[in-house]
């Protein structure tokens, strides 16, 4: 017996009853999850709240407390462009840069090197005792530590570092490598268990004449130490890291620092001895791929140790090289223990009332079946057919009243079924005829689906074939080239050739709109063209550019076709590149592998979409010398989406490109790809993926 029979034959007053006892077990269930649901939305708000406040506030800390190195160094800057201070000569900075690191006392180092190798700096010990470094030629070229008295006047010099040059350090380098206001790397104090970072800034002459470099350093332990401030819930945390996941500072009381044989050496957030910072550090490097992929404030919650953990994580950046990342962590459990205690009464609270709700569903269901069991009997007999058996119509009720229905509904059926049984025999001839039709229509699609696919096959097929071959390509010996293309349909709109004629070079690739068939002819058109041009000795690839546009927009209005393409032509002979026309960015290789992105956009127009380009085609002269190359691609590349909808970027193929370009060109191809695989995952590709790689060989190579 199944149980949709045993339901069937339940009395009456069971079936008025059970859906009653299961609505109010849906409503109060559903009302304890409601009351349940919103507390912890509620908890959610609070949590984003509080922890938005501790991320405001610790951005405003960290404003006011690295704002002081750009005050004291403008400051530096401004008093040397008015000629109080002589930069060539440092003994008078001595009581100025004293008198300066009194007023601001959060700046632990002031210094000032110059081009001369002499060099005067003033620093905070840790005893808050300042001491004075000098080097120069009146130390004989000996970085020299003076300690200085209340007054600032040196005394007897306590240490000595011989043979020391402002302009070799790391400080003074960075300054004039960026030149304006630059933050240096994160590094250890060599005296105290604290992290250091200098701000540096490069000083000029009002003509422009380079004098120095203005140092200003900070001690990021008085960061650390207002973190230890804040109240994150219980025990909640907030932490600072680097992308690179190394700590900065912590509320926690930990040192960012561990000692390595002696030394002190930097300390990742993932090694840290508190386990809150150590796994929330490990979600988010999960989450994202990189922690420098985290560009804009998130709220986020994860799972450590089966306890919700809320995370808000805030990027902290400058423009003088400042990337931090502001974490604040807060388990649930630190809000959640008022929220148990009022689940408990609201769940006690619906019990009372789903059982005295059942008792009086259980007797409103009695006093409504009984006097409907009479009306039960007589309304199986009309069910089995009997349309002529008596209802008990005499009642004045409510049953009554039900009787009389069953009476008229009864006679009414009884007239239906015979009109029914007319109709159904005209609608079951009707659809026999339609169906009858559709076959025919569907043998017809077959037969059309056969001819499209054999269409298809052939332009593939010609596509395919006009491709430079591998042996082509071996016959320029000048250059290593590597190509591929991979179409999203069965006939692509990707273009590109590589075409060669008395020692001269001519590569192109383009990016018709749209797939399919109207496609892949048009990219047989521009080949057919280009190779056309080249054969007829054009002088410059502008040419070819409008000769070939004016050709391409006559057949496309022929074809009656809305077809146009992108593309981009270089014309390379003896070291000179040349290009012209507008396609993606170009970019060209430099033999250790530094990248230059050349944006192609004033370069040319869309071919085959207006008559004449002439107008708009511009044109870029690039040498490359030996080791050099360029980097053609389409956006069926760069474009390409993994499963979160994440595009492949050009800043990845150009990190891909750099780091294997002491590759030859099909491995360098072969590592794109592969990259580009492991990107889409198991997404399709929508867009055909072109990519070309032509590589200066070296002399030796040639000569081989």
């Amino acid at each position: 017996m199944n149980y949709i029979t045993f339901f069937r034959r339940l009395p009456l007053r069971y079936v008025l009853v059970t859906p009653f006892i299961i609505l109010l077990v849906v409503t109060v269930t559903i009302t304890g999850y409601l009351s349940f649901y919103h507390g912890q939305v509620a908890i959610r708000d609070l949590a984003s709240q509080l922890l938005d406040e501790i991320s405001v506030r610790v951005n405003e800390n960290l404003n006011i407390y690295l704002e002081e190195p750009f005050e004291v160094n403008q400051t530096n800057q401004n008093t040397i462009n008015l000629g109080l201070l002589d930069t060539n000569q440092l003994s008078n900075w001595q009581t100025y840069l004293w008198e300066q690191i009194r007023v601001h006392p959060t700046v632990h180092h002031i210094s000032f090197g110059n081009e001369a190798r002499e060099f005067v700096g003033v620093e905070r010990l840790d005893n808050n005792q300042i001491v004075m470094r000098r080097s120069g030629q009146v130390t004989d070229y000996n970085y020299t530590t003076y300690p200085l008295d209340a007054q600032g006047h040196p005394q007897a010099p306590d240490a000595v570092t011989p043979n020391y040059d402002p302009r070799a350090r790391p400080w003074y380098q960075i300054a004039l490598k960026a030149g304006k206001p630059a933050w240096s790397e994160i590094f250890p104090h060599f005296g105290a268990p604290t992290l250091m970072i200098s701000l540096n800034q490069p000083a000029y002459s009002t003509d422009g004449k380079l004098l120095g470099v203005i140092n200003s350093a900070l001690r990021l332990s008085q960061i650390g130490e207002f973190l230890q401030q804040l109240k994150v819930g219980k025990t909640g945390q907030v932490f600072i890291v680097e992308h690179s996941a190394m700590l900065v500072a912590t509320s926690s009381g930990e040192l960012p620092l561990r000692k390595v044989a002696d030394k002190q050496q930097r300390l990742s957030a993932l090694d840290s001895q508190h386990p809150l910072t150590a796994e929330v550090t490990r979600y988010l490097q999960g989450r994202f791929n990189k922690l420098s992929d985290i560009q804009k404030p998130m709220f986020l919650d994860s799972v450590f140790n089966d306890e919700d953990i809320f995370i808000k994580v805030s990027p902290y950046q400058d423009d003088d090289g400042l990337d931090w990342l502001v974490i604040v962590a807060v388990p649930a459990n630190d809000f959640m223990s008022a929220i148990d205690k009022n689940a408990y009464i609201i769940f006690l609270l619906c019990l009372g009332a789903l059982l005295i709700a059942i008792a009086i569903g259980v007797w409103s269901a009695n006093r409504v079946t009984l006097p409907i069991a009479e009306l039960m009997t007589a309304s199986w007999q009309i069910a089995k057919g009997e349309w002529n058996h008596q209802l008990p119509l005499h009642r004045q009720d409510e049953i009554g009243e039900l009787a009389r229905s069953f009476h008229f509904m009864a006679t009414q059926l009884q007239d239906s079924f015979l009109l029914l049984e007319a109709k159904v025999e005209e609608r079951t001839a009707q659809l026999a005829q339609a169906n009858s039709e559709i076959m025919t229509l569907n043998e017809r699609l077959k037969g059309e689906n056969l001819r499209m696919s054999a269409e298809l096959d052939i332009t593939r097929h010609l596509q395919q074939m006009v491709l430079p071959k591998a042996q082509e390509l071996l016959q320029i010996k000048e250059l290593d080239i590597a190509g591929y293309m991979e179409p999203a349909s069965e006939v692509g709109g990707d273009y590109y050739d590589v075409l060669q004629k008395d020692g001269r070079v001519i590569c192109g690739i383009g990016d018709v709109t749209g797939h399919g068939l109207e496609s892949g002819v048009l990219m047989l058109m521009v080949q057919m063209a280009v190779r056309t041009l080249l054969n007829s000795n054009v002088p410059n690839v502008e040419t070819y550019l409008k000769v070939l546009n004016r050709t391409l927009y006559d057949n496309v209005k022929r074809m009656n076709s809305d077809k146009n393409l992108t593309l981009s032509l270089l014309d390379y002979e003896q070291g000179v590149l040349h290009l012209s026309g507008q396609h993606e960015e170009v970019l060209i290789v430099r033999r250790n592998g530094v990248v230059e992105r050349i944006d192609t956009i004033n370069l040319g127009f869309m071919v085959g979409l207006e008559s004449d380009i002439e107008t708009f085609l511009g044109h870029r002269e690039i040498r490359l010398a030996e080791g050099d190359g360029v980097v053609l691609y389409t956006d069926g590349l760069t474009e390409a989406r993994n499963e979160r909808g994440r595009v492949y970027g050009v800043e990845r193929l150009c990190e891909i490109v750099s780091q294997y370009w002491h590759l030859p060109a099909q491995q360098i191809q072969i590592q794109v790809i592969a990259d580009v695989r492991e990107h889409v995952g198991t997404q399709k590709v929508a867009d055909d993926i072109t990519l070309l790689i032509l590589k200066k060989n070296l002399m030796a190579e040639i000569e081989a």
